[in-house]
């Protein structure tokens, strides 16, 4: 009998992990995303893999700190409901936790993210002004937008560029003309002109799923997908145009250029030529095709149409009241 999926896929992550932490515990306070932890697992083998997203951290007693940390860990589905039950959203925490060396060969964005294996969540206080603060406003924030959605009244209102550019986090524009130049020679094709706008006013950053698309697909079903990280010209691989092409070389067809994430790993990508040329197409991580795929975007059977251009893309993003 074929082993479950979802555990092969927890069994393969374990093993990544045992090979990659290396380095000594450190305790550290952080500040988890507005959308918590989670978590998937398999009945057959009670072995689950938790990712908790840290937006701000520093190491108590030391002087590490940074920015985005993915928290991991391989555990059983009662420990993995504790920990989900102790963070629900924003708040500042306080936790045990051993370094990640990155792969050397990433199979997706979020595995280049800086990441630690969780050791044990902390009862002791969290004692750091900053990071308290910077909690309460992310609930803040969640609660303005968690009233906006209930209005329900310009919520509907299609979002303009200038909004969503000014709704990235950690943007660093202008992205240079010379490596927009650059890149677009070594695609073979100009960048459609509306993208290649955002891309030099933003240039990377992250949303965190709080903004997402929904709208109709081609057969009139509704399409929806979360937005993550924007890519750009940055050195920072989860930010990097230049790296999700070189890393998805095979996977995604060579037509489509990935230009973002969602939280679940899927891509969001442009369409540089063929049937989707302009448009903005969701790439489903779960359902890649085999190994005998001719790499032709017709035949691949895991990409969704969202939107007939990324001016229609934007215009179709809405707060998701994470």
């Amino acid at each position: 009998m074929p082993q479950d999926p979802v555990a092969q896929r927890v069994a393969a992550e374990k093993a990544q992990l045992a090979a990659l932490v290396t380095e000594p515990e450190m305790e550290i306070i952080g500040v988890t995303s507005s959308m918590g932890a989670g978590a998937m697992g398999s009945a057959a083998t009670d072995e689950w893999s938790l990712r908790l997203s840290l937006l701000r951290w520093r190491e108590v007693g030391g002087s590490r700190c940074g920015g985005e940390l993915m928290i991991r860990r391989i555990t059983n589905e009662q420990d993995i409901d504790r920990v989900v039950d102790a963070i629900p959203g924003p708040t500042a925490v306080r936790m045990r936790v051993r370094p990640i060396v990155p792969p050397a060969e990433p199979a997706s964005p979020l595995d280049a993210l800086p990441a630690a294996l969780l050791v044990a969540l902390l009862d002791a206080p969290v004692d750091d002004a900053q990071m308290i603060a910077f909690a309460a406003t992310l609930q803040a924030e969640e609660a303005g937008e968690t009233a906006e959605g209930a209005a329900d009244t310009e919520d509907r209102l299609p979002m303009t560029m200038q909004a969503f550019i000014e709704a990235v986090n950690m943007k660093q524009p202008p992205a240079p003309e010379q490596a927009v130049a650059a890149f677009e020679d070594a695609l073979g094709c100009r960048l459609p002109a509306d993208y290649r706008t955002f891309l030099v006013a933003c240039n990377g950053g992250y949303v965190s799923g709080k903004l997402g698309f929904e709208g109709a697909g081609p057969t009139g079903e509704m399409v929806r997908a979360s937005v993550h990280h924007i890519g750009g010209f940055r050195e920072e691989s989860y930010f990097s145009l230049a790296w999700a092409r070189s890393i998805y070389a095979g996977r995604i067809p060579d037509e489509l250029l990935w230009i973002m994430d969602t939280p679940g790993g899927d891509a969001i990508c442009l369409g540089l030529r063929g049937a989707h040329a302009g448009a903005v197409v969701l790439w489903d991580h779960e359902a890649e095709p085999d190994e005998d795929w001719d790499g032709d975007g017709e035949s691949a059977g895991n990409i969704v149409r969202l939107a007939e251009s990324f001016t229609v893309f934007v215009a179709g993003l809405r707060p998701t009241g994470l």
